[in-house]
Formats: C-alpha cells, structure tokens, sequence
C-alpha cells in the first residue's frame, strides 16, 4: 500500500496505464520522446499522469538551468509549465540536445519509398487502362473525335474489372506497346527491401511479425528471445528510469520501482553452468538446484 501504486494503478480518469505506456510506445518511435504531465494533489504529491503530445511541447532553453520550463500549444492557447511539471524521456538527437530522435527520424527516404511503391501499386489497378501504350493516328484528329475517342477508351478499357480487354482501333489507328508491367517495375522486391529496412531499424525480427520467409522454429524462439532482449526491455529501462529517478522521489527518498525481465532464461545454458559448476567444485549442490529453480536440500551447501 502506497501512494504511487495508487496512481500506478489508475494513471487518471481517462487513461488507463496501459494506454499511457502505449502513447509513450508510439510517441517514442515516431520521434524519440516521452512526454508525461504531473498533476499534483493538496500535499504536492502526485495523483494524476498524462501523455504530452511531442510536437506540442516547446522547452523553454536557459544558460545556466539548460531548460527553464516548458511551452504547451493547444491551437492558439499557449499553456506554461514548470520543470517540476513534466516528466521527460528521449532518444538521444546528435544535432538538438533538447529533442529526441525516433527511428521513423532515420527512416524517411525508405518510408518515402514505401509510401509510393503502395501508391504505385494502387494506381495500377485503380486507372490502369490495358492494353497500356500509345495510339498513333496517321493524320490529325480535331477535338471533338478525340474526345469521343477517349470516352470510348476510358469506357471499354479503365479499371480492373475492363482489364485486358481486346481493343478495336478507329481505322488507320496503330497501337504501340509502351507499358511497364509490376515485374518489370520488380515492385515485389522494392516492398521487401523496404519491409527489411523498416523492420531493421526498430529492431523487429521479422518471425515476431509474422514474416515466415526462411522461419523454423529454431530461429523464431530465437527471434522472440532477441525480440524481449533488444527491443521490450530496453524500453523497460527507460520507463524504469523515468519513475525511480523523476517521478518516486516525489514520495520521498529510498524508493525504487523494478520489472520482471521478460527475456526468457536459456535452460540448456543454467543446466550447463549448473551441473558443470558443481561437478568442477565451482559453486555448491544448493547453488546448482537454484540456479534450476529447486528448492535446498540438507547438507547441499
């Protein structure tokens, strides 16, 4: 029973906890920073926490505190903060040491990519107009049969459900191929060049998210262990931190909140050291049963 289980239990009336790591999850990879709002209650302690949009909040640099307090901008309404106010997190940016830097920052020419090889893609199906080529006349036509002519094309031709349709040209007309197919534009291998780069910057493995190319289960176990180890846990440090060292000792001095770790134990590796260990003389027969999880046994120390 304490206070800050309290609020760690019920954030605010609106947001549970986990909807507040959440936001900070999704705030952190788009740009690198977690912005939490302390809400003091009559004691100054604090009893309420809310996630700050990133592109919202301006601080406000000093010369000699680094940073005076903070701005928050809701439209044209400008909201002050103290520093005591705001609880703050962030990767590290080499050229602002006042903002943060998320992976999306390092991302964005294969981002830019990646939207338009989508985009491309649905503009193939959406306007594509097979046969796709140019359609030669031997003399000049005047606006209104090109006109007519279009509309007839756009009719018998656009879209997918008129895909690959035969066409019947006006006479004299000639058709000359011009069109570049998805193979030829190799857009498969874009999207999974894109994909991998994507996936390497926030050190996703891909069996975590569902890619089966080249997946047993030998190397998605260790995909999931890699996933726990790089990528969950080291955000675990990082909302550990910003509790034991921003947010409890606003409670008062020696207090210290701690995770589970949830990278999975490597089995073979304890039995190893275990049974090596006690063989050799190198750590006692209740040392080896705990590093297994087993309980003591008399005389095993």
């Amino acid at each position: 029973s304490h206070p800050f289980l309290a609020l760690w239990a019920s954030i605010n009336p609106f947001y549970t906890r986990a909807d507040l790591l959440e936001t900070s999850g999704q705030h952190l990879d788009l740009v690198g920073e977690i912005w939490w709002l302390v809400v003091y209650g009559p004691n100054r302690q604090p009893v309420e926490l809310w996630p700050l949009r990133p592109d919202r909040v301006s601080p406000v640099r000093d010369k000699e505190k680094f940073i005076a307090g903070y701005i928050y901008r809701v439209g044209t309404e400008r909201v002050p903060l103290e520093v005591e106010d705001v609880i703050f997190s962030r990767r590290p940016n080499p050229l602002d040491p006042y903002r943060g830097i998320g992976p999306v920052g390092a991302l964005m020419a294969d981002l830019y990519s990646e939207r338009m090889a989508a985009q491309w893609t649905g503009q193939f199906f959406r306007n594509g107009a097979e046969p796709g080529g140019i359609i030669e006349f031997p003399e000049a036509i005047d606006q209104r049969e090109f006109d007519a002519f279009m509309l007839r094309w756009r009719e018998s031709h656009q879209g997918t459900s008129n895909a690959h349709r035969v066409a019947v040209l006006e006479s004299g007309a000639h058709w000359v191929d011009r069109k570049y197919s998805m193979r030829d534009m190799q857009n498969e291998q874009l999207r999974k060049l894109n994909r991998d780069s994507i996936l390497g910057a926030f050190g996703m493995p891909q069996s975590v998210m569902g890619v089966t190319e080249s997946v047993n289960r030998a190397n998605a176990e260790v995909g999931a262990v890699m996933f726990a180890r790089w990528v969950v846990k080291p955000r675990l440090e990082r909302i550990k931190g910003m509790l034991n060292e921003r947010l409890l000792p606003l409670y008062g001095p020696n207090l210290e909140i701690d995770y589970d770790d949830p990278v999975p134990e490597n089995r073979e590796l304890n039995l190893l050291e275990a049974t090596s260990g006690y063989e050799k003389g190198l750590i006692t027969r209740n040392e080896s049963r705990r590093k297994l999880g087993y309980d003591d046994v008399p005389g095993g120390d």
